[in-house]
């Protein structure tokens, strides 16, 4: 299972790129060489966290899932097989106030919650122990 982070970001939030890749890091290590069903084999979360101004270019798509699909990024072709895509949108108000331990504490929690609501609401995943690999990521949780 193997999940991996996409940022869009407005500059002038503290280290949030930092801190987002640690968790993506923490996720990697947690989640390395388990495997929690034949229907999802890995998730692309894309976080938006975007000053006011620009909100309003920057709204979360629905969730999407690939049964087997190719794409091409930078000019480079990946084969997609059994991935869901979605995205998070962060408060851009709240992240700036927050200390870098209240934004990793934020984060990881939106992070859980997208994933039950997202996996849970494609149909064509049936096969996969969501419960399992939340319980495996809190496990793994370091500020």
């Amino acid at each position: 299972m193997e999940i991996k982070f996409a940022i869009n970001a407005s500059v002038g939030i503290k280290n949030i790129d930092d801190i987002l890749k640690g968790i993506e890091d923490q996720v990697k290590l947690a989640l390395m060489g388990k495997y929690y069903g034949s229907d999802l084999t890995e998730i692309y979360i894309g976080w938006i966290y975007v000053s006011p101004e620009y909100d309003s270019f920057f709204k979360p798509r629905r969730p999407k899932f690939y049964e087997s699909e190719q794409i091409t990024i930078d000019g480079k072709k990946h084969e997609l097989i059994k991935a869901l895509e979605y995205e998070i949108k962060l408060n851009y108000q709240v992240i700036k106030k927050e200390t870098d331990t209240g934004i990793k504490l934020l984060v990881w929690n939106e992070l859980l919650r997208s994933l039950k609501v997202n996996i849970m609401s494609v149909k064509k995943i049936r096969n996969f122990n969501t419960a399992k690999m939340i319980d495996d990521l809190k496990l793994s949780y370091k500020l």
